[in-house]
Order: structure tokens, then C-alpha cells, then sequence
């Protein structure tokens, strides 16, 4: 891949709690077709990292450009058509119905706020008919379950039609399929072109699903590059205090030390 498929970097980015750096010279490079996993223990800085990376907070040092601009002069309707964000706890203030937050995602690309033409309710349905919640589209949002309300955002995410999609923990609430059918659509929309960076904890998720990973300890990067590389016996080892068992289909069993 060329520099042109960088669609998102960040150089050395410090960020600081009271004092405390949690993120610390962390460089990453986010591009068109790739899905780049953000991954290490608790408290290792990852979801400051994707704040960061998101525009939601503002580093004490380093800079993040996205397609080449600095961060900080892309903003509105200009940042949500280029990036589609999903914390980790997204927050419900009103009861809104699901059809009508998926197309929130497609009114924040509007310079203006106006009613949804017919286009919009298309887009906004094939957003839900592409993470499996298009029979629920009528029903208020506080009626769902948390992993239903996860993919919901994510469908409201990609109603933005961004080109860069960041996620926090995308499969934190979710049972087992629903993670592996998420895990399978964010493997399939950066096949699309899109570039897609998420925090993630299920190391054998990664290994089966991402191209690119970051491993992260202690605010600082310990390994980046191919996330096979990367996902090695080693690093988990340094990083989780972990023994990790490679198995035959590329994933791992986990041991802990005697």
C-alpha cells in the first residue's frame, strides 16, 4: 500500500490525567482497506488512544491529520462525512425509535438540519439490514438490550457513509454470533474500502479478522505492524502475563503462569 491509502495519522501522540500520561507516544497509521485492532490490558490507554484518534480530545503533544488535513480543521458535517464514531457506552438521552437514530448518523452529514427525504430512509434501513436489526426499526431504542442498542449504533455509524470508522469495544455487549457477525461486517466494509480501527479484547477475534494491531501497555505502544506479527507467543506473554499456545487454525490457548 502507498501513503495515499493513509486516511488517518497520528505522530506521537502524548495525552495526560492529572499529570499522568496515559497515552504516550503512540504513532498509527489507519488505512483505506485495512482493519487495524487496538488491543492490551486494562487501563493500557486504548480508548484515550481512539478519542484521540476521533477528535474528542486534544492532545498535549503530537497531532493527528486525517486525509492529510490537521485534525482540528475538519469539523461538522465535513469530520462525519469522512468518520463514523462509536464509543463504548454511546448515550441515550431521548426515546428516539431505531429508524430515527440510524438516521441521525445520516442528518449529521447535512449542512442543515431538514426532514429526511426518501433516500435517507433507504440508507438509514439498509444500515440496519446490514447488522441484522431491520425488523426492530419501529421499536423505541430503550426497548432493546445492550447488544441490540450496539448495533444500532453501529448502523447509525454507517448511515454517515464515512470513509474512516472507529469503534470502542464493538462487541463488549454482544453473544457470541452477534460478535462474529460483527467482527465478519467490519472485516467485509474495510474490504469495501473503508478503513476501520477498533478497540478489541478477544485476541483469537483479532487474529482471525484483523489485518493491522496495535499492542499497547502502560499508555505506550509495545508492537504494531501485522497483526500476525504482532499476536506473537511474545508480545502476549510481555504484555498480558499471559501464556499464550498457538493453535493449528492461527488462534491461541490462553495459560496463566504457574
Amino acid at each position: 500500500m502507498s501513503s495515499s491509502d493513509i486516511l488517518l495519522n497520528a505522530e506521537n501522540l502524548v495525552f495526560a490525567y492529572n499529570g499522568h500520561n496515559v497515552v504516550d507516544g503512540v504513532s498509527l497509521s489507519l488505512r483505506a482497506g485495512e482493519f487495524t485492532a487496538v488491543a492490551g490490558p486494562n487501563g493500557s490507554g486504548k480508548s484515550t488512544l481512539l478519542r484521540l484518534l476521533a477528535g474528542l480530545l486534544k492532545p498535549q503533544s503530537g497531532a493527528v491529520s486525517i486525509l492529510g488535513r490537521p485534525s482540528e480543521n475538519l469539523a461538522g458535517a465535513a469530520r462525519a462525512g469522512t468518520m463514523g464514531v462509536l464509543p463504548s457506552e454511546p448515550e441515550i438521552i431521548y426515546r428516539f425509535s431505531v429508524l430515527e437514530t440510524v438516521l441521525m448518523g445520516k442528518m449529521l452529514r447535512a449542512s442543515w438540519w431538514r426532514d429526511p427525504s426518501a433516500e435517507d430512509m433507504a440508507a438509514a434501513e439498509q444500515a440496519l439490514k446490514r447488522v441484522g436489526m431491520l425488523a426492530f426499526a419501529a421499536r423505541p431504542l430503550t426497548a432493546l438490550s445492550s447488544g441490540e442498542r450496539q448495533r444500532v449504533f453501529i448502523a447509525q455509524a454507517l448511515c454517515q457513509r464515512p470513509r474512516l470508522l472507529l469503534l470502542d469495544e464493538p462487541t463488549s455487549h454482544l453473544d457470541l454470533r452477534h460478535s462474529l457477525e460483527t467482527m465478519r461486517l467490519l472485516k467485509e466494509l474495510s474490504r469495501e474500502g473503508l478503513a476501520v480501527a477498533a478497540v478489541l479484547h478477544d485476541l483469537n477475534s483479532i487474529a482471525a479478522h484483523c489485518d493491522a494491531a496495535l499492542l499497547m501497555r502502560s499508555g505506550r505502544p509495545y508492537a504494531c505492524g501485522p497483526a500476525d506479527s504482532v499476536l506473537s507467543s511474545e508480545n502476549i506473554a510481555e504484555v498480558f502475563g499471559v501464556k499464550a499456545q498457538p493453535g493449528v487454525d492461527g488462534g491461541f490457548s490462553f495459560l496463566l503462569p504457574h
